[in-house]
């Protein structure tokens, strides 16, 4: 006979008396009630807009394994690393199963670090940092553990492991990082609620920062008659969502601060809010948090499209982001005049031939043998560039010379910091409208800035992305060519070298014209220097 408990978790959590990995009961009363809907909520796509440490990672580890037990569902359960994923599994989700029995008889035939066997269901564990990450496995769920501290392109891999699937479930739960990415995205698709609080005058609202605190007397407020809210009024709330769940918002959303946490005081609250902003709206508001940099919106690139007609004249740069198609720009002093992308390398050769001293900078990591080729086709005209982790140095672009010679070596994220300045500078022009470079600029939307602290604790700033990005990396490549082929004047190193006005001329078989000594030796360096933009 079918019991309760077969078809409700919560049953089934009171029933097997259900206890955390600290032999703790696994309660939703008290100062925990927030947690109860999301607990026993199974709807097909969820998102949880949360603070850290709210509780939320231990009862989706048992969401987890009670979905693939009764409704035999296999399972992908993602964390930012692989080697967070092995500490979690090997320090939480092991001492968890193994402190309730009703769990541990679940776990049968294969049971690892990477993979537990419930029924003829998996849940397998995985970082989401590499690619290879997301291509082994497929599921019927997808649950990604602190989305936004993952590599968000990565995560879009994974998604593909759900074609197979007739159900295609997304669980997702994470503090957020910027606005409009990773869980804040899903968040914006969900039916928004809110946890709803009753004072003494019966006014219902949710809580906010600062409105629902009294700064001076450091307790809970309510916003509207600014009546004392008791621990108790403020555990003992309910969901109210925003929204309607529809086709265009699938997700049931959740947002979880600090502030509906009853273990948490106005007092911690204010400390909290006096330290680092960042950290503050992120970790204890839950809510994402911008410094105004950590973005590029469309209007940084698109203000720089002029309506002139770019003569093609001069030393031409191209810049190739190689790959699966190759994405390329191609302009000169005057600006951007031409992008596409191609399947093969033929409209590039095209583009080598009809400007006979162009330059072209290429990834040499997206096409080993492709970019290879073409330097070998067009020796000392076709440089590979490889991106390099910051360093210590203050040269952002290093030419190889000797051995070297036909690679760059450029610090990635700085080389990219640098390009995005100038687009929010109008210092790149883009020759033609805003409808001809929209999806250039559409790329640029697509990455975002992280800042962490290293091992030594100095925070490290490095820009990633969600989404495709291709034309970010192309315009790169051609700012690296323009740095030494366009008059010098562009040039991006920041020291203290004396250069020459204009770059002399490598021929075809890697050779240079002799300079003029005299000109070497009598250069001075004007007061304000030539910018080939300023033209």
């Amino acid at each position: 006979m079918l019991k309760l408990s077969d078809i409700s978790i919560t049953e089934w959590v009171k029933e097997n008396q259900i206890v955390t990995d600290a032999g703790k009961t696994l309660y939703f009363n008290g100062d925990r009630k927030f947690l109860f809907k999301p607990f026993s909520d199974l709807s097909p796509k969820q998102v949880h807009l949360k603070a850290a440490q709210i509780g939320m990672s231990t009862i989706q580890i048992v969401k987890a394994l009670w979905v693939a037990y009764r409704m035999n569902l296999s399972i992908i359960y993602t964390f930012p690393t692989k080697d967070l994923m092995q500490k979690y599994v090997q320090g939480k989700i092991d001492p968890l199963i193994d402190a309730n029995p009703a769990l541990k008889a679940l776990v049968q035939s294969t049971d690892n670090t990477y993979q537990k066997r419930i029924g003829s269901a998996n849940i397998i564990f995985s970082g989401a940092e590499k690619e290879s990450q997301a291509i082994a496995f497929s599921a019927d769920v997808l649950i990604h553990d602190e989305l936004d501290s993952s590599k968000l392109a990565i995560i879009k891999q994974f998604q593909s492991r759900l074609q197979a699937s007739k159900l295609k479930w997304q669980w997702l739960f994470s503090h957020p990082s910027l606005p409009e990415i990773g869980v804040h995205e899903a968040w914006q698709k969900s039916n928004q609620q809110h946890w709803f609080v009753t004072c003494d005058n019966a006014h219902e609202e949710y809580l906010s920062w600062p409105d629902s605190i009294n700064l001076e007397e450091r307790y809970f407020i309510c916003k509207k008659c600014n009546v004392q809210l008791t621990d108790q009024q403020r555990v003992s709330g309910r969901w109210v969502a925003k929204y309607k769940i529809s086709e265009q918002r699938p997700f049931s959303g959740y947002w979880e601060p600090l502030l509906i946490a009853g273990w948490v005081t106005a007092k911690e609250i204010i400390d909290y809010s006096k330290g680092d902003q960042y950290t503050f709206y992120t970790r204890v508001l839950g809510l994402p948090y911008t410094q105004g940099g950590d973005k590029v919106n469309l209007k940084d690139v698109l203000k720089n499209c002029i309506p002139d007609v770019n003569d093609q004249e001069g030393r031409i740069v191209i810049g190739v982001d190689t790959g699966l198609p190759i994405w390329y720009v191609v302009g000169n002093k005057q600006g951007i005049f031409y992008k596409d992308s191609c399947k093969d390398y033929e409209p590039l050769k095209a583009l080598m031939r009809r400007y006979p001293t162009a330059i072209m900078v290429i990834d040499q990591g997206g096409d080993l043998i492709g970019s290879r080729q073409m330097r070998e086709l067009f020796p000392g005209r076709v440089f590979l560039c490889h991106y390099l982790k910051d360093r210590k140095t203050l040269q952002l672009i290093t030419w190889g010379v000797n051995d070297e010679t036909g690679n760059v070596r450029v610090d990635r994220n700085r080389m990219i910091q640098l390009v995005i300045d100038e687009f929010r500078d109008k210092r790149i022009p883009l020759n033609g409208t805003e409808d001809d470079w929209y999806d250039v600029a559409l790329h640029f939307t697509h990455i975002y800035r992280t800042t962490e602290e290293n091992a030594l604790g100095v925070p490290e700033s490095k820009w990633e992305r969600f989404d495709d990005d291709h034309f970010v990396h192309a315009i790169v490549y051609w700012r690296v060519g323009m740095s030494r082929f366009g008059q010098q004047g562009g040039r991006v190193f920041m020291n203290n070298t004396t250069y020459m006005k204009e770059s002399p001329e490598i021929m075809p078989d890697q050779e240079m014209a002799a300079p003029d000594p005299k000109r070497i030796f009598d250069m001075s360096l004007p007061e304000k220097e030539d910018d080939w933009r300023d033209e």
